[in-house]
């Protein structure tokens, strides 16, 4: 009969490896531990931040943003999926073609924590590869799915020289409606803030239209207000010298 101590000592130490593994991983993206170039928001005094969408593209969501964003001539950043962009590359086309800045969100949305080097490196490359394909030329920064990701994940970030965009202002679209989200955004908008939206989904009956409100809701008042939403990497310009 197996020792009962000793297979509740090896669970526990399980657990514990688990547990120091997502927590390296959150004070990763948190704070710039234990290494790698993350970004949550950006130093400034001016009116600006930076709106993005993860998941994408797809459609009737992603679309309807570009039209709002057109309507109040603003800019966003989208991150988008390798598998996304492969299914709707005319979406993804108008993206870029109408001057707005595509991420990298890996090819599948697979947690990038506890996998292998070349798995992760697959999810990254693949999907920078077919962004290249489809005709974007600008700079390609990095958001990981759920925004985890540690030890072997930032190795190929610095190899690849790419930035980790986090985030400081999450409006939780994936449970929240449109006048919640906004509250969130009201109460937390600070100069220079990066905030995480989603136009994807992966079950075709969703819609987003609480993200398409959100956007309208945001852009509607606070251009009028004087501020300018800009791309993640026209944000990072306007760091503090």
């Amino acid at each position: 009969m197996k020792n009962p101590r000793k297979k509740l000592l090896i669970t526990l130490i399980i657990i514990l490896t688990f547990f120091l593994f997502f927590r390296l991983s959150y004070l990763f993206v948190k704070k710039n531990r234990p290494f790698g170039n993350v970004v949550r928001f950006v130093e400034t005094n001016r009116k600006v931040l930076a709106l993005t969408y993860d998941d994408g593209p797809c459609p009737n969501s992603t679309e309807k943003i570009l039209d709002l964003l057109k309507k109040y001539k603003s800019k966003a950043t989208f991150f988008v999926l390798g598998m996304h962009i492969e299914k709707y590359p005319e979406i993804f086309k108008r993206i870029y073609l109408e001057g707005h800045e595509i991420g990298n969100h890996s090819w599948s949305h697979a947690r990038l924590e506890l996998r292998s080097y070349s798995f992760i490196y697959n999810e990254v490359h693949s999907t920078e590869k077919k962004i290249r394909e489809l005709g974007y030329k600008g700079t390609i920064h990095f958001r990981a799915p759920r925004g985890t990701g540690v030890l072997i994940l930032p190795l190929i970030l610095m190899k690849m020289k790419k930035k980790y965009i986090y985030w400081n202002i999450v409006l939780a679209d994936w449970d929240k409606n449109e006048n919640e989200m906004f509250e969130i955004f009201e109460r937390e908008i600070k100069p220079g803030s990066i905030v995480l939206l989603h136009d994807g989904y992966f079950d075709e009956s969703e819609t987003k239209e609480n993200t398409v409100k959100v956007t309208e809701m945001i852009l509607e008042k606070y251009t009028k207000l004087g501020w300018k939403f800009v791309t993640v990497s026209e944000l990072l310009s306007y760091r503090k010298k």
